[in-house]
């Protein structure tokens, strides 16, 4: 390969390469190179990069276990590609594969960042952080600070440049703080703390971080574990957009202040007992958590989506926070064993007056949506009922919400019959799934509507016609029937091209189904 002198890209991904090529280091024009495969042996052929100064983007290094000369990894000069932006460092996942710790410290101080790196990832990296490290035992890093900055010189911003870092799946590791003024990431902008199970604090001021995500880390509980004697302002973290707490069981407080916050997703139960004032946020996930949580929302006012699943002992909607609901759009409930309604007869819906789409799912308890909370949201646009057990009857005045756009019933077996009155009369889709007891649409739910230009009905096996009397609306452009077993005949017209406008026609596993009249 090394007579290739032009050659410009090399691409080795999804490849089982365990070695470069010989003479790689010749073809000086080369700007990528996806991924250079240490060797083993007494050369590791890192030092082929040496003397390819034009690469540029991203550059990953695997196999960096097999380096057992130090002089190698100092020979390749990683530090004088000036347009290299983003590294990838990956020594072996296999614990049995041989290990030179003082090597590996050493060849990670070589390759370590520089000032101009935008992404560091470092993978299976198994010893100490730094030649100044004094926290690590027997190869697991425990205690995290200044000394993982190359020490604790307050004149030095380490990583000046790097915006996103990630941890992972470190085991021992229990405490990450920063003392005597050291400001660190000043550019970090995304952190992830994955699977980290015995982290129990940490805390710094990242000044630019816009999206924090921290999972599986069970004994963590607090983001402000600073000595009494820290600017306590030193918490904030000014510019997060994004948080992202999954199974965190143990934490008992979020920071104090997120001024930027708009979008908080907690996902498994938290020890937490009260949110702090999100005056910004916008999104809003409660996810396998718990009903005090959700009771403890201060001054919401901005919010636009939430979503709330698996919660138990919810009847309704708190009092104390649908009223702050002015500008929600957005309202998803799933998995809710105890819900009957949105809010109760005192408050009613009148405070969801924004709300355009609606979506209720696993919610056994649920037997009805009362005519007074369907009246008081003028702006549905999207009703989503699915796998509501008990579910009987859909609102009779849900005809006069005229916004409604989208009505979407899916597996609610003990629904028997839609109102008599009809639906609204700008409803463009309707798809009703796994409604055992249905028999037939009503006369004026269909003859009412003028727009409706999607229909699908699936496995409605007590279905025997789609109208008792009448022709579809004449708008119709799609339809879909699938496994209604006692559906005798189509509507009256259907093949009619006077009649109708329809452009897809589509009946499967409809036995007793046999023609169709002109």
């Amino acid at each position: 390969m090394g007579s290739l002198t032009n050659l410009r890209h090399l691409d080795t991904r999804e490849t089982c390469l365990e070695k470069m090529p010989l003479r790689l280091g010749r073809l000086t024009n080369l700007q990528m190179v996806s991924n250079f495969v240490v060797r083993t042996g007494n050369s590791s052929g890192m030092t082929e990069i040496e003397n390819l100064s034009n690469l540029r983007g991203t550059l990953s290094i695997s196999g960096l276990h097999n380096v057992t000369n130090i002089k190698d990894a100092i020979q390749a000069k990683l530090k004088t590609k000036k347009n290299l932006d983003e590294f990838v460092l990956e020594w072996s996942y296999n614990s049995n594969d041989s290990r030179y710790e003082t090597v590996e410290t050493e060849v990670f101080d070589v390759l370590e960042a520089r000032e101009s790196l935008q992404k560091l990832t470092i993978k299976y990296y198994g010893v100490t952080f730094s030649q100044r490290s004094q926290h690590c035992r027997n190869g697991w890093y425990k205690h995290g600070g200044a000394e993982f900055l190359r020490g604790a010189y307050p004149s030095i911003k380490p990583f000046p440049l790097l915006e996103i870092l990630k941890f992972e799946n470190m085991k021992e590791w229990e405490e990450w703080s920063f003392k005597n003024g050291v400001e660190a990431f000043p550019c970090l902008r995304q952190l992830s703390i994955l699977w980290c199970r015995i982290l129990k604090k940490f805390s710094h001021r990242f000044p630019f971080l816009e999206k924090l995500k921290v999972q599986k880390c069970e004994a963590l509980e607090s983001f402000t574990g600073l000595s009494q004697h820290e600017n306590l302002e030193s918490e904030e973290l000014p510019c997060l957009r994004s948080l992202f707490l999954v199974c965190c069981a143990k934490l008992i407080e979020l920071p104090k202040s997120l001024p930027s916050l708009e979008a908080l997703e907690i996902d498994g139960w938290l020890e937490l007992g009260a949110f702090p004032r999100l005056v910004n946020l916008q999104k809003l996930k409660l996810l396998d958590s718990n009903a005090k949580l959700l009771g403890s929302i201060v001054d919401f006012s901005s919010l636009t989506f939430l979503h709330i699943r698996l919660i138990s002992f919810v009847k309704c909607l708190p009092e104390c926070i649908i009223k702050q609901f002015g500008k929600l759009l957005d309202l998803k409930i799933a998995g809710c064993g105890d819900l009957e309604g949105l809010s109760n007869e005192q408050v009613g819906s009148k405070h969801l007056a924004s709300l355009q789409h609606l979506t209720i799912s696993h919610c056994p308890k649920l037997v009805a949506l009362p005519d007074e909370e369907i009246k008081l949201l003028p702006e549905l646009k999207l009703l989503d009922l699915s796998y509501c057990d008990n579910l009987k009857k859909l609102p009779c005045e849900i005809e006069k919400v005229n916004s409604v756009r989208k009505l979407r019933v899916d597996w609610c077996p003990k629904l028997e019959s839609f109102p008599e009155q009809g639906l609204p009369g700008m409803l463009e889709q309707l798809v009703i799934r796994d409604c055992g007891p249905l028999k037939t649409l009503p006369n004026m739910m269909l003859q009412n509507n003028k727009a409706l230009e999607y229909l699908e009905i699936h496995k409605c096996s007590s279905l025997t016609s789609l109208l008792e009397q009448g022709d579809l609306p004449t708008r119709l452009k799609r339809v879909k029937i699938y496994y209604c077993k006692n559906l005798a005949s189509p509507p009256d017209g259907i093949m009619c091209k006077d009649k109708l406008t329809l452009e897809y026609l589509e009946i499967d596993n409809c036995s007793p189904l046999s023609s169709f009249q002109e």
